[in-house]
């Protein structure tokens, strides 16, 4: 629990209420418990805290459930990110809204005042996923179904464990997303791939 940050009570109930309306659960108090649950895991287990993935959710968790990620895959990759960076669950989930909508295609979409997703910007990730993507990405593709964002995180994780992907490739790739920081926490959970793993199956 964070000094100066929300009370606890406050901060479980944004949370479970973000995770009810993007996953309608329809107040189911088991689901919403689980939930809490995995989040106080994540919290006692990585340097990073309920208060960032409560702050993170509601910018992130709609985006994400749309693209058929779990609560627990948005919640371990807010984790990823907030743990290996220390920035804020707010910042994460703007880096991870950022990069569903550029895998997903959706052109257009105004991030920030900043960033507006672009035809540049998801051309330059499908063609990243073309050549990087594992099979059920490629095969998500050329069937014009939504492509799981965190295979397409997989994908170019074990293509940088490979040594397929350099650095300056995966930044090339990511630049698109909208400033250095937000490049640096998208980067940060390709390169801590397991880090996310560890934590979903926690």
């Amino acid at each position: 629990f964070e000094t100066g940050a929300a009370s606890p009570w406050t901060i479980y109930g944004s949370t479970a209420v973000s995770a009810d309306a993007a996953y309608k659960m329809g107040g189911n108090i088991d689901q919403l418990s689980t939930v809490l649950d995995r989040a106080n895991v994540i919290e006692n287990n990585y340097a990073t805290s309920i208060y960032k993935i409560a702050e993170g959710l509601p910018i992130v968790a709609s985006t994400a459930s749309m693209a058929n990620m779990t609560i627990d895959e948005t919640m371990a990759a807010l984790g990823t990110i907030t743990a290996k960076t220390q920035e804020t669950g707010r910042k994460a989930a703007t880096a991870l809204r950022a990069l569903i909508l550029n895998i997903e295609g959706e052109i257009g979409t105004v991030i920030d005042e900043e960033t507006t997703i672009t035809k540049e910007s998801v051309e330059s990730m499908a063609d990243a996923l073309r050549k990087y993507g594992n099979e059920a990405v490629k095969a998500a593709q050329k069937t014009g179904q939504l492509v799981d964002p965190m295979e397409a995180v997989r994908s170019l994780a074990e293509a940088y464990a490979r040594g397929d992907l350099t650095d300056q490739g995966l930044f090339d790739i990511l630049k698109t997303l909208g400033g250095k920081l937000r490049v640096n926490q998208i980067t940060t959970l390709v390169k801590n791939f397991d880090t996310f793993e560890e934590m979903l199956n926690k």
